[in-house]
């Protein structure tokens, strides 16, 4: 992290600058939670946008009918895993969609500040990492899903 004062996401939707120092995982992700309004818009403007293949926006909607579906692999009410299935296999696909553009435009669909994207693209591609190997490969690296 730079010594110079960075851009930090506020509550009411504006970017002020603040001092740096590290920061907690609470506030990494108390800033997370407050940025997913910012997710919902981009990733309309992802699925609505031509240069993203099919396949990864037919992805994006598979993932979120999962999660909404009664129907899971491992019931939610296992604690703990139960929950995990759905957010994995949706960080994946948001993840993947992501991708499929270049960063200046992710930038561009972005409504808030670039910190908290940063903050957002990490969290979600630490969820695609928890991918297991042979789903990843099937899903996310299978040919014909480059960007």
């Amino acid at each position: 992290m730079s010594d110079g004062p960075v851009l930090r996401y506020t509550s009411d939707g504006r970017s002020e600058e603040v001092p740096a120092r590290p920061r907690s995982r609470a506030e990494l992700l108390k800033e997370a939670a407050l940025a997913v309004p910012h997710l919902v818009v981009l990733l309309g403007r992802l699925l609505r946008d031509n240069d993203v293949p099919l396949r990864r926006k037919l992805l994006a909607g598979a993932a979120l009918a999962y999660v909404v579906s009664p129907i899971d692999l491992l019931p939610d009410t296992i604690p703990f895993v139960g929950r995990i299935d759905d957010i994995v296999l949706l960080a994946a696909s948001i993840h993947h969609l992501m991708n499929a553009v270049p960063a200046d435009r992710l930038v561009e669909y972005w409504e808030g500040s670039e910190d908290a994207l940063d903050i957002v693209a990490g969290i979600v591609e630490w969820g695609a990492d928890l991918l297991p190997g042979p789903l990843r490969r099937l899903i996310i690296d299978s040919p014909g899903t480059s960007p």
